[in-house]
């Protein structure tokens, strides 16, 4: 005899297997996938509240990364203008000062 256990099954395997029990017969029963929550446990399906809470989390991050990215562009733009000038200010000739 073993000194090892076996777990009991779970309230939840035990109503799935209930539920999906098949009548006698030539053809088996499709499954549709309705009914997925119900065979899904219940520690793999977020709650309502974490769902939105995750929502909520990538509109923010969505949105600072829109402001970064507006100010990157705005920075980018600023150095380009820069650049214009001084290959301006290096293209004009010097005036001689010579009389």
């Amino acid at each position: 005899m073993s000194d090892f256990k076996a777990a009991p099954t779970p309230d939840e395997e035990l109503r799935r297997a209930a539920r999906n029990m098949q009548s006698p017969g030539a053809l088996p029963a499709l499954d549709l996938g309705l009914g997925i929550q119900e065979d899904v446990p219940s520690g793999f399906i977020a709650s309502d509240e974490t769902r939105l809470q995750t929502e909520d989390t990538q509109k923010k991050s969505s949105l600072n990364g829109l402001a970064e990215l507006k100010r990157k562009e705005s920075l980018i733009q600023e150095i380009q203008t820069i650049r214009r000038s001084i290959e301006a200010l290096k293209s004009e000739t010097p005036a001689s000062s010579s009389p």
